[in-house]
């Protein structure tokens, strides 16, 4: 036999981002002084590593070489029994194979889980929604249970599905539902914390906060508008329903009758009732023109109050609106978030996300108006939240730019940083401009 080689191990234990060793010897059983080639068969080829790759042996003699064997911390690294070959070939018979030993690796588990709420923070008078993202950066199959607690218990959650069964690299979401125990009728806004987790077996508890601002159940503005209303009801009964009263003419044929009935009337008296008849008859104009006067008021302040409920109305609607934009380099890569032609985004949260610990750059933009720059690697998961709704259109697009500067490996040259950022707001009409009323000539 031209060339030998010692037992390979079988079963070999090793992590995934760690390395295990293992010596081969090989033996050249030839009559020459040959240079003998090895290398690696088998999936573990990509990720071992042969030290020294050439042995030179003289006729008879035995040569030693290291394999190192370091499979990546990757979700693509599959757990369990991976075999593998160690093939020799011969330099100076051109490359023939003179011999084949095989082995076999134990490549191991690994759990890495992460959560992420969107939005962080929910706004209703009667219950909140979120969504959670669980990812699974693992090598193996996680089923996770859902779970919410809140400090005060002064929240019930409804959560569906309740069980996350994520893959290797893999996310899969769940839908939460948030509502207070107690209802707020006035008053300021209450905000509520509380927290979402994720328990799953063989990996750690992983969890996130969140918040809910819970609103009155009557809005501000409610009250006056109904105390307005109740004024304009009152003075439309009191100014402008008519009321009978007693004219003139009846208060003098009262007068004429008392008059007959009382002989011992005199000349004096007759004209003192004359007088004070035509003062009540003064009275009766004035009364009648400050009604004419409120009754205008009023209709004024009617027709005010329809304008502003049309206006109210003629509002255009807004719907909830998420999404994930997620980067795949190296080692520059962007991706933008396009708004649909007479649609208008008002953004108010960006919860940006490095799940891999990656370095570089990441820089958020609308338009051409930087918004957020930030090195990678200051932050795991970092939200940012804008008090005044950011306005996007067809023509101010949100793009997200990554450079990633991930520092190469002895296996991988250029290492992928793998960023993202999920975005929430709300989406509506592009609003028309108000019509200009006609005037009509005179």
């Amino acid at each position: 036999m031209a060339a030998s080689l010692s037992q390979l191990p079988q079963a070999l234990p090793v992590d995934p981002g760690d390395e295990a060793v293992a010596t081969v010897r090989v033996y050249n059983g030839s009559d020459a002084v040959d240079r003998l080639e090895l290398d690696i068969l088998g999936e573990a080829a990509a990720w071992t590593e042969v030290d020294p790759p050439y042995l030179a042996l003289f006729p008879g003699a035995e040569g030693e070489a290291t394999l190192r064997f370091r499979p990546p911390r990757a979700s693509s690294t599959a757990p369990g029994t991976v075999p593998f070959g160690v093939r020799v070939r011969s330099i100076e018979e051109g490359g023939e194979t003179v011999a084949v030993e095989e082995g076999s690796l134990v490549v191991a588990p690994y759990y890495e889980t992460s959560v992420e709420v969107m939005p962080r923070t929910s706004h209703g008078r009667r219950r909140g929604k979120h969504e959670l993202a669980f990812d699974n950066r693992g090598n193996t199959t996680v089923t996770g249970i859902v779970g919410a607690t809140n400090p005060e218990s002064a929240l019930t959650f409804s959560v569906h599905p309740a069980e996350l069964v994520a893959p290797p690299g893999s996310a899969v979401f769940a839908k939460v539902k948030v509502k207070p125990t107690k209802k707020s009728l006035r008053g300021m806004p209450q905000l509520h914390t509380f927290s979402l987790d994720v328990d799953s077996e063989g990996a750690p508890t992983a969890s996130a906060p969140a918040y809910l601002l819970q609103e009155p159940l009557i809005p501000r503005g409610v009250i006056p508008m109904l105390l307005l209303i109740g004024a304009l009801v009152i003075a439309y009964v009191v100014l402008i329903l008519p009321h009978p009263k007693p004219t003139a003419a009846a208060v003098s044929n009262a007068k004429a009758q008392e008059a007959a009935a009382s002989a011992s009337a005199t000349a004096k008296a007759a004209s003192a009732q004359a007088a004070a008849a035509d003062k009540n008859s003064q009275a009766a104009q004035k009364t009648a023109a400050t009604a004419a006067t409120a009754a205008a008021a009023a209709t004024a302040a009617a027709k005010a109050a329809g304008k502003q409920v049309a206006a109210q109305a003629a509002v255009p609607k807004s719907v909830p609106y998420s999404t994930r934009l997620v980067l795949q380099c190296p080692p520059h890569c962007k991706v933008q978030l396009d708004v649909p032609k007479h649609k208008q985004l008002a953004l108010t949260d960006v919860v940006f996300g490095n799940p891999l610990n990656d370095t570089g750059l990441l820089t958020l933009a609308r338009g051409d108006q930087v918004l957020f720059v930030e090195g990678l690697a200051n932050f795991h998961d970092l939200p940012l939240h804008f008090g005044t709704p950011l306005v996007l259109d067809a023509k101010n697009t949100l793009t997200l730019t990554a450079e990633c500067k991930n520092a190469a490996t002895d296996t991988v040259p250029a290492a992928a940083c793998t960023p993202a950022a999920y975005v929430t707001g709300t989406m509506s009409p592009v609003p028309q401009p108000a019509k200009k009323p006609k005037v009509k000539a005179r």
